[in-house]
């Protein structure tokens, strides 16, 4: 299955695109991660909506990247993992089952040792632009 990770970007003075700290939510897909930034939210809710900008596709090496990022752009940090499976892809929605460990904010430990949340997250084009809707963990 592809993978996926999600990084806390805390922003360096070179970063333009934006000022503030925010989620990189990034997915495996043709060798390439397919990349979008969210506020940063509590990912260890069961659920959330909340708006989402796609970017430009990152190198696949962010899947397992934590620190300083060159240029002077930021410091990230890995707050989440895993892989995932497409249930359906349209142009206008993205739905994809999320199997990932969530990990502390504090320690980089997985919040539930051993256990993988599973997640259902569309990434759906709104008047607004995008969100993103996560939905039924278990």
């Amino acid at each position: 299955m592809p993978r996926f990770v999600v990084l806390r970007h805390d922003i360096g003075p070179n970063l333009t695109r934006t000022g503030d700290t925010h989620l990189d939510w990034m997915f495996e897909c043709d060798g390439r991660l397919r990349t979008y930034a969210t506020d940063v939210i509590e990912i260890h809710s069961s659920e959330f909506t909340v708006p989402a900008q796609s970017l430009a596709d990152h190198r696949i090496e962010y899947l397992h990247f934590e620190g300083a990022i060159s240029g002077d752009r930021g410091r990230v940090v890995r707050m989440a993992h895993g892989d995932f499976e497409v249930v359906e892809s349209t142009p206008k929605r993205w739905h994809i089952t999320l199997h990932w460990v969530i990990n502390s904010p504090e320690t980089g430990e997985s919040v539930v040792p051993g256990h993988r949340v599973i997640s259902e997250l569309c990434v759906e084009a709104v008047r607004e632009g995008l969100q993103f809707r996560l939905s039924a963990t278990r």
